[in-house]
């Protein structure tokens, strides 16, 4: 039942999903907010009520500029999905709508002998713009908790041809106009997809969320689809799609996967795919089962002031695919920034640079700290870069393998190495000597064997191979100046020791 109260502001009193459906059409008619309220028999108590395929939508052609408000005192409402419902609400093809303050129980128990299921998400988000999502709780889901598809605009223009370097791709290109969503100050936990998924949705901002126990991801940002342009000599490049999400000041912790043989699809803290310019920042994540933060084939990638812990892979990764999916892909610009990162078998990687055809290349990885590096043969490492890239300013410390790796045999260009502490790994610093040029200038090595452990050559055939130590006349194009590398000494108080792999 919806009474207008006399701030005019709908006032929903309880009652079936009809019911509540029809509140949603009544203030969505007259642009009115609209209040969830227990039943004022016993309004101490919260209200629990059972709901399904609920609809945010304009009701008329010239609806899309009403404004809706659906909320909720936090901790009194919670909307539970029943049977044979695909989704607890929908948001589609509306501008300017915020929901706040309400439960959403998704009743997903995959033990039940007929588990209540969702099709997209307990809330599903389509071809809407400027959706807030704020203090609520999203539990329960068989998939995602949440799910953006399609929010935000990118609107057709035609800029000068000059803008272009190689003319204007495709005739028409593509440029940000309305963002999607704001999801701020959330709780979204329990989940058997992705807490928030964001398929092809722009101006994404997701801060200040706890999110906990998914198995997924903790946050998914993918486009899967990409733009051609012309390439230099007849040749098309292939450009992932703009997304400008900011992912800031989150709590991300216990990511699982549902598949136990995934490769990394699944099972990190934050995952973008084909996403450019994504911001990731002062967030903490905490025992991913794969990464804090993994980017495949994006560009313009802002990655800082992260605090991650625990991370069953490579905590903060960066990759180029193998062109099956987007021939001959050119990932740039990545930037690993001030993030602390502690217990993981990979610290930061920026891979599969592929000298003179693709690869993930141009990147930053400077001021951070990355402890406790643990794995089986060859994973241990510390920092790994490839193309196009300046290590500077990092503390490395306690790395099974290597400290800091540089390139991948030939596959290596145009590294710069100065100002790093490395300590406590069994390889210091190791470069590939079989590519473009490497620098490495003004370091500090503190290992066991500084003479032949401590900067060193690497070659890659399946297992890792080092040695001799650098620099070394045969290698001309690796240059190693003014580095201090010497023997680890004792050990003065307890936090110097290394730390053992946590149980995960």
């Amino acid at each position: 039942m919806a009474t207008l109260s006399t701030d005019d502001v709908i006032v929903f009193n309880g009652g079936t999903s009809t019911d509540l459906q029809n509140a949603i059409n009544l203030a969505m008619k007259n642009g009115r907010a609209l209040y969830l309220t227990p039943a004022p028999t016993s309004p101490t108590v919260p209200a629990i009520y059972t709901v399904g395929n609920l609809e945010i939508r304009p009701q008329t052609a010239n609806n899309n500029k009403k404004a809706l408000r659906l909320f909720a005192a936090p901790g009194t409402v919670t909307l539970k999905l029943g049977q044979s419902a695909s989704h607890i609400l929908k948001i589609e093809s509306a501008s300017e709508v915020e929901v706040s303050g309400i439960d959403f129980d998704a009743s997903y128990d995959p033990a039940a002998p007929s588990p209540i299921t969702v099709t997209w998400g307990a809330i599903y988000a389509l071809l809407s713009n400027r959706v807030r999502i704020e203090k609520c709780r999203i539990f329960a889901s068989s998939d995602a908790g949440l799910r953006l598809e399609k929010c935000g605009t990118q609107a057709a223009f035609s800029p000068p041809a000059v803008w272009w370097p190689h003319g204007q791709p495709n005739s028409v290109t593509t440029g940000f106009k309305d963002k999607g969503a704001t999801i701020i100050d959330n709780e979204i936990f329990a989940c058997f997809g992705n807490a928030i998924t964001s398929d092809r949705s722009t101006g994404l901002l997701i801060k200040n969320n706890v999110i906990r126990a998914i198995k997924g991801n903790g946050v998914s940002v993918m486009h899967w689809d990409f733009t051609s342009r012309p390439g230099p000599g007849g040749t098309s490049l292939f450009y992932s799609q703009f997304s400008g999400a900011r992912i800031e000041d989150n709590f991300i912790t216990d990511i699982e996967v549902v598949d136990p043989s995934s490769t990394g699809q699944e099972g990190n803290g934050i995952t973008c795919w084909l996403a450019n310019n994504v911001t990731v920042s002062n967030n903490t994540i905490r025992f991913c089962r794969f990464s804090a933060a993994r980017f495949n084939s994006c560009s313009g990638v802002t990655v800082t002031g992260n605090d991650c812990y625990a991370l069953g892979e490579t905590a903060l990764y960066c990759e180029e695919p193998d062109g099956s999916y987007v021939p001959g892909s050119h990932p740039v610009q990545s930037i690993f920034a001030n993030n602390a990162v502690n217990q993981c078998r990979f610290g930061i990687t920026v891979t599969n640079f592929v000298f003179n055809n693709a690869g993930c290349r141009l990147s930053t990885v400077a001021n951070n700290i990355v402890r406790n590096c643990h794995g089986p043969e060859g994973q241990g490492q510390g920092i790994s870069v490839s193309g196009d890239a300046s290590v500077t300013g990092n503390v490395v410390e306690c790395c099974d393998l290597v400290g800091i790796n540089l390139g991948v045999n030939g596959n290596t260009r145009d590294l710069l190495v100065t100002g790093n502490v490395v300590r406590n790994c069994l390889w210091g610093i190791a470069a590939a000597t079989d590519g473009g040029e490497v620098l490495i200038n003004s370091n500090i090595v503190d290992v066991a064997n500084p003479s032949t452990n401590g900067i060193v050559r690497v070659v890659y055939s399946g297992t890792y191979t080092f040695g001799p130590a650098l620099p070394n006349a045969s290698y001309p194009r690796v240059k190693v100046n003014a580095n201090d590398v010497h023997n680890l000494g004792t050990p003065v108080s307890p936090s110097d020791a290394c730390e053992p792999a946590p149980a995960f």
